[in-house]
């Protein structure tokens, strides 16, 4: 946990040919010279919610990298002003729903955690595993319901909703941070 590896040759590698599980959680790889994460194992190594460089990550063993990534959503009406108790859920490509909580009085969610993709030797896309993209979707009484499709691909992204008392719908965004 809070592991930070910046301008050194490698910023993280597993190695071995064991079968096993390796969670690395809100550390950050970036810089490394000649790449951010290595997986050389069986193993199945997961990263929840770290900062790293995708093209600078390489796998070779037969064990994958499950990457997750917090997400939360704010909501608020067309005139900016936050919407609680709207309740919101996300669908993975795989089409599995996850509850992403109701928002409080400043209109946001707690972060959950979402699986986001897989790097393994064959593809370290973010479409790999099915998981992206996600569709968010709110429910708010007297609003128009309202969802937007989302790539989770960074640290704490948050995705933004806007909800009108009209038919109308509006689409979400996305941005990293708190």
């Amino acid at each position: 946990t809070s592991v930070t590896s910046t301008n050194n040759a490698y910023g993280i590698w597993f190695a071995t040919s064991e079968n096993g599980y390796n969670t690395v959680s809100e550390a950050e790889f970036s810089g490394n010279t000649q790449y951010d994460l290595v997986s050389a194992s069986n193993a199945t190594n997961t990263f929840d919610n770290s900062s790293f460089n995708r093209t600078s990550s390489t796998v070779s063993g037969a064990g994958p990298l499950f990457i997750y990534f917090d997400a939360r959503t704010r909501v608020t009406d067309g005139d900016g002003t936050a919407l609680a108790s709207v309740v919101v859920t996300g669908s993975d490509g795989l089409s599995t729903q996850t509850s992403l909580g109701s928002t409080n009085a400043s209109g946001y969610t707690s972060f959950v955690s979402l699986p986001a993709y897989k790097i393994t030797s064959a593809s370290s896309a973010t479409t790999n595993g099915g998981y992206n993209p996600y569709t968010i979707s709110t429910v708010a009484s007297g609003y128009s319901a309202s969802s937007t499709s989302v790539t989770l691909s960074q640290r704490n992204q948050t995705v933004m909703f806007a909800l009108v008392s009209s038919s109308s719908q509006t689409g979400g965004s996305t941005s990293g941070g708190s």
